[in-house]
């Protein structure tokens, strides 16, 4: 594995793997999720030994998303949205900020290529990751 630290945002992670703990952790539940609804694919997913190895092997494989959809499809588990919303592991919250800081948030997340709530989601669960990890310590 890389120990370039860095995201596709060019943001520090956890451990240097390139993927943020808080994608690890939800990409996680989704897999437990999946498994627990029974949508498998006829084709296995192998162990792999690496990210990269990992991001090469799903363009390669792609009857493996296909048999996915077609599964959900049959079980009339389509729908619109992510998938996290659609298993009902997010829900939409209302939350009133200032002005200045919502410019802020878009300013920032533009120049990381994510939408601006997208961003403030980030940012959320990481002060939140590390909230609990002082509280942790204490």
């Amino acid at each position: 594995m890389s120990d370039r630290g860095d995201n596709m945002a060019g943001r520090k992670t956890e451990g240097g793997h390139g993927v943020s703990r808080a994608a690890r952790s939800i990409g996680q539940e989704l897999q437990k999720e999946v498994a627990k609804r029974g949508i498998v694919p006829k084709l296995k997913k192998p162990k792999f030994a690496s990210e990269a190895e990992e991001a090469a092997w799903y363009p390669a494989h792609p009857e493996y998303v296909e048999a996915l959809f077609e599964q959900a499809e049959r079980e009339g588990k389509l729908g619109h949205g992510t998938l996290a919303r659609i298993l009902g592991l997010t829900r939409p919250v209302t939350i009133r900020l200032s002005q200045k800081d919502i410019a802020m948030a878009k300013a920032q997340a533009e120049t990381k290529g994510v939408g601006y709530q997208t961003y403030m989601k980030i940012l959320l669960h990481k002060a939140l990751d590390e909230a609990q990890g002082e509280a942790s310590n204490v």
